[in-house]
Parts: structure tokens; sequence; C-alpha cells
């Protein structure tokens, strides 16, 4: 699951990023279609976090195929 949020009038990436806690850098990176304009569109759906980040872990990879 992921956390969304809708964009209402007046709404920027830095103005969202702090309400929920983040950071803009994080929602460029959750919002590829953002592509690092500033300003938002209402309507849109942001994806301010993905709940499964916490329990995906880590796994060690090596230069080979």
């Amino acid at each position: 699951g992921y956390a969304v949020y809708r964009v209402q009038p007046g709404d920027t990436v830095w103005g969202v990023a702090r309400r929920y806690g983040t950071d803009a850098r994080t929602l460029y990176r959750n919002n590829f279609a953002l592509g690092g304009r500033p300003n938002l569109r209402a309507g849109e759906l942001l994806v301010i976090d993905y709940a499964d980040n916490d329990r995906l872990g880590s796994a060690e990879v090596n230069g080979y195929a």
C-alpha cells in the first residue's frame, strides 16, 4: 500500500512535503510524472510514501549477472 494526497489549489511541492513530514526530493522520487516541476495542478494525486518501504529490508548484490 501507499499514502496518496490529492492536490488542492495553491499547493506547492514544498508545502505538501512539509505537511506530511517529508521533503521535496522524496515527493519528486515518488512521483516521477512531476518531472521536477515546482507547480502542482489541483486534482493531481501525489504518492507521499510507499507504506511497504520499511518492510522491504535489504539485499546484497554483486556485479555479476
